[in-house]
């Protein structure tokens, strides 16, 4: 893109102080408007993390700047479903990504770990990326933690993997399917919901 990253993360500035400086920021570059706001773009990371009793009217004030700016900005947030960013939403290109395939997380950590003359273990690895449900940012410091020296065992990786499991919100299908697992034969459920509360 060629442009010059200006970047303010959501939640860590509260609104108010956020938009001043956005509004002097682009009253500095007026004069030589043509040429300065082309190279620009602002990205605002965390803005789900916007509405709280700190920036309150933060989302509000997000919206009138997208629609009054003549720079280019970039909203990014972690929870599409949330109440707070259906508002933003309209205003928004939507482009949502979703979370890497295992097998490409494996690739990309297989080709790091070769660089850095660093071997482990297909299996190993894939419990790592399975401990850390598929985050791409826990399985390469797993792997960093685990690999300091270069000399650590896979034993040593895969039991320390699964001490490093990452906290997961469950929705009510998913416990369910915890609580409950469907056998394989029959494709039901393998005890009545009383029995495996009990």
């Amino acid at each position: 893109m060629r442009r010059q990253l200006v970047g303010q993360n959501g939640p860590a500035s509260p609104a108010n102080r956020l938009f001043n400086w956005l509004s002097s920021w682009q009253a500095d570059y007026a004069a030589d408007l043509a040429s300065q706001l082309s190279s620009h773009v602002l990205i605002m990371d965390e803005v789900d993390g916007m509405a709280g009793n700190e920036d309150r009217g933060g989302m509000q004030e997000l919206i009138a700047v997208i629609k009054t700016s003549r720079v280019p900005i970039i909203c990014l947030c972690n929870d599409r479903q949330s109440p707070k960013v259906r508002s933003l939403a309209n205003y928004c290109l939507d482009l949502r990504f979703h979370r890497p395939r295992m097998e490409q997380i494996k690739a990309a950590v297989l080709s790091l770990a070769c660089r850095e003359s660093v071997t482990i273990g297909n299996h190993v690895l894939e419990g790592i990326i399975a401990a850390s449900n598929q985050d791409m940012r826990q399985v390469i410091n797993s792997v960093q933690m685990w690999c300091t020296d270069g000399t650590a065992a896979d034993k040593e990786i895969s039991l320390g993997a699964a001490g490093a499991q990452k906290n997961l919100r469950l929705g009510p299908f998913d416990v369910i399917l915890i609580a409950a697992p469907l056998s394989e034969s029959e494709n039901s459920l393998t005890c009545s919901l009383n029995g495996c509360l009990q």
